[in-house]
């Protein structure tokens, strides 16, 4: 049975909703992991997963986690240790390198970013940490989870985030394996617009990857 460990699920999320983010998970063992008590299936420190054994865990997603941790290569050697072979490692960040952060850092204004941000994430610093740590990057890239409203803003977004992905989106989305290096696709149905529970589509997708 395929388990999935959901890091960061947050307090408010309720274990039903938490399942409809996996789609594809019939059968799987879902179990949302969160430092704050609440409704998360298990209140634990992402540094520190000794509930689990060694080899136990199939699949890991940590969405917007890595920039709140005081250590997040311990972290993600913990998250090494406890996953099966080829276990795969889904992880979204804030990008740093987005213009908006990268102009409220000249002008100095430090209440851009999230004051609980502990640690400012870009794709080369994101990708070196994950090697340090032990997992082969398979598959990067940039997107946006914001939806913007105003239509010009939409689509002046759309424009400049497909010549400049690195400084208009917002975000950095990366997938991992805690084995011997192999591909993984993204799907050509969920992941132009970027999904990152589409972890099942892989069957049916295009093979990219990033290095």
């Amino acid at each position: 049975m395929t388990t999935i460990l959901d890091i960061g699920c947050g307090s408010s999320e309720d274990p039903t909703t938490r399942k409809a983010w996996f789609p594809h998970s019939t059968g799987a063992t879902i179990i949302g992991v969160d430092i704050k008590p609440g409704k998360a299936d298990i209140v634990a420190d992402a540094h520190a997963l000794t509930m689990f054994q060694g080899g136990s865990v199939d699949i890991i997603t940590a969405s917007e986690v890595l920039e709140h941790l005081d250590s997040p290569m311990q972290a993600l050697k913990e998250w090494h240790r406890v996953f099966k072979e080829g276990g795969r490692l889904y992880i979204t960040v804030p990008n740093a390198h987005r213009i908006m952060a990268l102009w409220a850092s000249l002008l100095r204004r430090e209440t851009y970013e999230n004051p609980e941000h502990r640690q400012a994430w870009h794709m080369g610093l994101l990708k070196q940490l994950l090697r340090q740590s032990g997992f082969q990057v398979t598959a990067a890239k940039y997107f946006t989870r914001s939806k913007y409203q105003n239509p010009l803003t939409r689509s002046a977004h759309s424009v400049l985030s497909h010549i400049f992905p690195a400084i208009f989106h917002e975000n950095i989305m990366v997938i991992a394996v805690a084995a011997s290096p192999h591909v993984v696709p993204w799907c050509q149905d969920c992941c132009r617009e970027p999904d990152f529970y589409c972890y099942d589509h892989h069957r049916i997708g295009q093979k990219k990857v990033v290095e």
